[in-house]
């Protein structure tokens, strides 16, 4: 009796330390797989975990074949219309091109692009993104597709959202209107949706984005992503 008292602690010990070692291995591996850290207040959303995006394949301003691989080693903002837009459009790149200039001033632009991407692309062929997105900046990359079937990937990863009336553009094939969102999306260097940017209201009642907001969320976001 007093031989099997005498084993009874260190077996309980033993069953312990095992557990305790059990335990801070799990710990362990939750911290390195999982960030901890709250995800920045952002004016928009944080996609926790990333979404990757689907298979696609486009074609950039200058006629190349843009696909996923184009997006891996670098962040990118990414911005979506089409170039008959009077307003909504022209306005955001213009809040980008800024962005985008205060960051090159910064020297911090060399793993960052900025991609404007059509929902028209009946009409906004290769040659007409050519003649309009450097227009707003140089380092802009223009995409649209001549297979609106390759773009389902990117649309549907992004979760972009448009319409066209078939009736309207049937009445006036040059002419016609696109509706769709307000939107500013931010991909990871692993091609992955990171976040997703929604305009603010300014006092006069119109939705824009605001280059110092969209600066301040890209740094929170670069370093909670770290």
């Amino acid at each position: 009796m007093k031989a099997a008292s005498s084993k009874s602690p260190a077996r309980s010990l033993l069953v312990v330390a095992t557990l305790v070692a059990i335990l801070t291995t799990g710990l362990i591996a939750v911290l390195v797989f999982n960030n901890h850290s709250p995800a920045p207040d952002i004016s928009g959303n944080v996609v926790q975990p990333p979404r990757p995006l689907g298979t696609f394949s486009l074609l950039d301003h200058h006629g190349n074949t843009f696909t996923q691989d184009e997006l891996l080693g670098r962040w990118h903002f990414v911005s979506y219309g089409f170039t008959y837009c009077p307003d909504i459009c022209p306005m955001t790149l213009v809040t980008l091109s800024q962005l985008m200039d205060r960051l090159q001033a910064e020297g911090d632009t060399d793993d960052l692009g900025a991609l404007f991407y059509t929902v028209d692309s009946e009409r906004d062929t290769v040659e007409q993104l050519a003649a309009y997105v450097p227009h707003f900046h140089d380092d802009f990359v223009g995409l649209t597709t001549n297979q609106p079937e390759n773009a389902k990937g990117f649309e549907q990863g992004l979760g972009i959202v448009a319409f066209i009336d078939e009736d309207e553009r049937r009445e006036n094939p040059e002419r016609y209107n696109v509706s769709h969102g307000m939107t500013l999306y931010l991909l990871n260097p692993r091609g992955q949706l990171q976040a997703v940017f929604t305009p603010d209201i300014n006092r006069h009642g119109i939705r824009q984005f605001s280059v110092d907001q969209l600066y301040e969320d890209y740094r929170a976001l670069r370093a909670y992503a770290r």
